[in-house]
């Protein structure tokens, strides 16, 4: 499977992505141009992706360019607004969520494996 990471720009894209979290567990990063905390954070989830299992979708919401669709994330999934962070969802909702310097390529692994019931990855 050829794994990317989409950039979601609109509340119709965001509300897309809800719905597909009903049939794929999805990662969502909200990240900030701007500083330089969502920079590191922003490595770190690339550091995952890299190894990331291929079952699961990730999604990239960088919040000067799309201010609303980030408004309607923290809204509708009831988790305060941060940049950068991070959140799992799995049907619909957020199974966990987390920001600033905890987002790391360790902390990734660990929550997809224990909230989307991944077998572990071997990682160097």
């Amino acid at each position: 499977m050829n794994k990317s990471i989409t950039q979601i720009r609109t509340i119709e894209e965001f509300n897309n992505v809800m719905e597909k979290s009903h049939q794929k567990p999805i990662v969502l990063f909200k990240h900030s141009v701007t500083c330089p905390v969502s920079a590191n954070a922003f490595d770190e989830f690339h550091s995952y992706f890299q190894n990331a299992h291929d079952d699961v979708e990730h999604y990239v919401i960088t919040v000067q360019a799309a201010r609303p669709a980030s408004n309607k994330a923290a809204e509708h999934l009831n988790v305060r607004h941060e940049s950068p962070q991070v959140i799992l969802l799995k049907d619909g909702a957020a199974v966990w969520n987390d920001s600033h310097s905890y987002i790391t390529e360790t902390a990734l692994h660990r929550a997809t494996e224990k909230h989307f019931a991944m077998p572990e990855l071997m990682l160097d």
